[in-house]
């Protein structure tokens, strides 16, 4: 089961020409769709999000840099 199938853009109070709204991979994305689990790190700034994803990479035996 995967719990979160779908996010959609609401880009009604967004400005289309600012950041991240006007990069070409956003600009015409209005529905993504997940078909696999997918895991997001959230937290405060400096909580370590980075470091984690990093561990990962080298753990997977990729560069953590990349």
């Amino acid at each position: 089961m995967i719990p979160l199938r779908w996010i959609e853009l609401d880009k009604s109070q967004t400005e289309p020409d600012e950041f991240p709204w006007n990069l070409p991979a956003i600009a015409n994305l209005k529905r993504l769709e997940f078909t696999a689990p997918v895991t997001f790190f959230v937290g405060e700034k400096c909580f370590g999000q980075v470091n984690m994803v990093e561990a990962i990479a080298v753990a997977a035996r990729l560069n953590p840099e990349d």
